[in-house]
């Protein structure tokens, strides 16, 4: 090992906890109970029908760029829907995401509050993609960003 590898080692074994930076894991499948406004519920995997309704009712993602919005399909080819588009009915979909969240507190060491707020939707189809990437702060204090992907067929996602 380099000298500079040896230091950085040193540093890097005496960091606590909190010092992790992601976390992934699996839940047993709870379907959301997804309804869309103009459209009605989505049963999941979603059939080639539903997705052109739900594309039809979506916009352009954007993505963040310094204070700037910016809607490139070069950069973020992928479709949104507002939270206030579509609603989660099952009553366990709550309960896994408090299960989520607590799991999340446990593996980064947290002791404060933390609370998952839903952002959007988002509708990767055929070709879809978000070049490299990092999150922005959608709100005070927010530390992360938890993806929950729902069942689907899918390659890629890299």
């Amino acid at each position: 090992m380099s000298s500079s590898t040896s230091k950085l080692w040193e540093l890097l074994k005496n960091l606590d906890p909190s010092a992790q930076f992601y976390t992934s894991g699996k839940a047993p499948t709870v379907l959301p109970g997804l309804t869309v406004k103009g459209v009605g519920p989505i049963a999941l995997p979603v059939s080639p029908s539903n997705a052109e309704s739900l594309i039809s009712r979506a916009s352009q993602a954007p993505y963040g760029e310094g204070e700037q919005t910016i809607v490139d399909p070069s950069v973020r080819r992928v479709w949104q829907l507002e939270p206030g588009d579509f609603t989660l009915d099952n009553p366990a979909w709550g309960d896994l995401l408090a299960d989520i969240v607590d799991r999340v507190k446990k593996e980064f060491a947290l002791t404060v509050s933390v609370k998952a707020s839903l952002y959007k939707l988002l509708i990767y189809e055929k070709g879809s993609f978000f070049t490299s990437h990092r999150d922005s702060e959608k709100e005070a204090g927010m530390f992360g960003t938890l993806v929950i992907c729902l069942p689907s067929r899918h390659q890629g996602g890299s």
